[in-house]
């Protein structure tokens, strides 16, 4: 899902965002791409709308990703110690392009997985044993 075309985020339409991505959020979406790169102003309201968002993908898997920040929105996200929390994409050109881009990638990688019948290269087909344990 992508949310685009973001001026402003603050007190007076933080609420209507959240209520707009919460009507069309199914449980098959687990990635919230928010492109920032037009945004001028945030505030502490936009921030917990964000917050808030990547605790609901949290909680269901997915991830919430920020594209093209601002400098206005980078500088708040560094001084509030958001930017450790959400991964940051920088990107040129076309958002929708790159969103493409990333799914047919995504697809890619799991076509192949399915086809060598490999596991999750991050998935451990052990359970792991703590290191001199007995």
């Amino acid at each position: 899902m992508l949310i685009d075309g973001i001026r402003e985020l603050n007190q007076c339409n933080a609420l209507a965002l959240r209520e707009r991505v919460n009507a069309v959020l199914t449980d098959a979406v687990k990635i919230i791409v928010i492109d920032l790169s037009q945004t001028v102003h945030l505030d502490s309201q936009g921030l917990g709308v964000i917050i808030a968002f990547h605790n609901r993908m949290r909680r269901r898997n997915g991830v919430v990703r920020l594209l093209n920040p601002s400098p206005i929105v980078q500088q708040a996200l560094e001084l509030t110690r958001l930017h450790r929390l959400f991964e940051i994409v920088k990107c040129e050109g076309n958002p929708d392009v790159w969103m493409e881009q990333r799914i047919q990638k995504f697809a890619t990688i799991t076509d192949r997985l399915s086809e060598n019948h490999e596991t999750h290269p991050l998935k451990l087909s052990e359970p792991a044993t703590a290191v001199g344990a007995r």
